[in-house]
């Protein structure tokens, strides 16, 4: 066992926000290839209306990370 894989996450549970459009596919296929596995953490894709939605739930905490537009950021 190297060092990264003895190194546990700090979170292993992500909820990742994303708008249905067809960039966020990478988010998509990392969830259904459960790439996380490895690292001993769970993706969630929580599909959110708008992007005033994915602002607002990341400013609330209620999702950790998403998918977003240049100018969101």
């Amino acid at each position: 066992m190297n060092l990264l894989e003895s190194i546990s996450p700090e979170r292993t549970h992500l909820r990742l926000g994303f708008v249905a459009l067809s960039d966020a596919a990478p988010l998509a296929a990392a969830a259904l290839a459960d790439m996380g596995k490895r690292h001993g953490i769970r993706i969630e894709l929580c599909r959110q209306p708008s992007w005033a939605a994915v602002r607002d739930k990341l400013l609330s905490g209620e999702i950790d990370a998403a998918h977003a537009l240049y100018g969101l950021v």
